[in-house]
């Protein structure tokens, strides 16, 4: 049951996290524009100036371009990276009507909305200000102030989130004039031709990235974390194999002797093997159960204590933010199928060469 447990339970919780962790990124996806325009300068993504918007609103079947800014931040005495989005007050994503306080604007003051799980971590609270936590800017050094504080919709990627106005973010990073990227409002049949449209006539080398593609792309590099993870656990069910094999032989001499007691009493050999098989399928049963109970309280009550790494780069052993999770009756099957295989395997063997021997002999 040990060996069982220690296989089954990190199995069934990563799948769950994996599964969990797909829906999210689809979700995050679905909330995409329908096309996302960035510089490319040597083969990376790159600002672009402000002017360009006017390139592509001249485009037809392009509805609206709205600039943005995206930037990394390090915020407190543990230096904590978070993800700073500037965007014009009129563009704010429709999550933010259920904030909790206001929405940003631009003042003397730079007015940020910070997420709840970055709220907590960093003790703020509505009305909080922050010091300048950048250096060496043209424009000045402000005080930040808290006005708005969310819930995050997606806690995966909005866990250490700041909203801001596209002039504070600008003024924050010191880019007056560019923006990280624009998001181009258009009909989903005529995203294609809109976007090779937009690498033919700007002026400036530039990447056009679909909703369509954020969609297939986005989910994979987990699909592929999840992989390596299922190698993983196949390396380790090699393990649990030998482990139980070896248990077996440890308890061999009893069995025999129990076996004999049998044989002697007036059983026989099929009914010895049938009483191995009905105990080995209750041996599994029980570890099926009991490793989805575990797997439950692993990624409830511990929110995937140790495992999020696996699936998530950058994070913590104790993740800031509740990860979501998906447990489904397929690897609940698997490992049971699982566990009785590797029962049978240890059991049935050493069970019928004790069955077919003498009583006299077994005993």
């Amino acid at each position: 049951m040990a060996a069982l447990l220690a296989v089954l339970v990190p199995y069934i919780a990563g799948s769950a996290l994996a599964k969990g962790m797909e829906a999210e990124t689809v979700r995050a996806a679905s909330d995409a524009p329908e096309l996302t325009v960035s510089g490319n300068q040597f083969g990376r993504a790159a600002p672009l100036l402000l002017t360009v918007a006017d390139e592509i609103r001249r485009i037809p079947e392009v509805g609206s371009v709205v600039p943005r800014i995206v930037g990394e931040v390090i915020l407190g005495k543990d230096q904590l990276r978070c993800e700073l989005i500037g965007l014009p007050p009129d563009h704010f994503p429709a999550w933010t009507a259920s904030i909790f306080g206001k929405l940003p604007a631009d003042d003397k003051a730079h007015q940020l909305a910070v997420s709840a799980p970055l709220a907590r971590r960093l003790g703020l609270q509505l009305g909080s200000r922050l010091p300048p936590f950048y250096r060496n800017n043209r424009l000045g050094e402000r005080v930040s102030e808290v006005v708005g504080i969310f819930e995050p919709r997606a806690p995966t990627w909005q866990s250490n989130l700041i909203l801001t106005t596209f002039a504070s973010a600008a003024a924050i990073f010191d880019q007056p004039g560019l923006a990280t990227d624009f998001l181009v409002d258009c009909s989903p049949e005529s995203a294609a031709d809109v976007s090779r449209a937009i690498q033919e006539r700007l002026s400036v080398p530039c990447r056009v990235v679909s909703a369509a593609e954020l969609r297939a792309t986005l989910p994979k590099s987990l699909r592929d974390r999840a992989g390596i993870f299922n190698v993983l656990f196949v390396l380790a069910s090699v393990i649990a194999i030998l482990v139980l094999v070896a248990a077996s032989g440890v308890g061999l001499h009893e069995r025999r002797r129990e076996i004999g007691i049998l044989k002697a009493t007036g059983w026989q050999t099929d009914e010895v093997l049938l009483r191995s098989a009905a105990e080995s399928l209750a041996l599994s049963l029980a570890a099926a159960a009991g490793s989805f109970l575990l797997a439950w309280v692993w990624l409830r009550a511990l929110n995937a204590y140790g495992l999020a790494p696996l699936f998530l780069a950058g994070i913590d052993e104790t993740p800031s933010f509740s990860l979501p999770y998906h447990l489904t009756p397929v690897p609940l099957l698997l490992g049971f199928a699982l566990s009785l295989t590797i029962i049978l395997v240890g059991t049935l063997a050493s069970t019928w060469l004790a069955a077919s021997a003498a009583p006299r002999a077994a005993m």
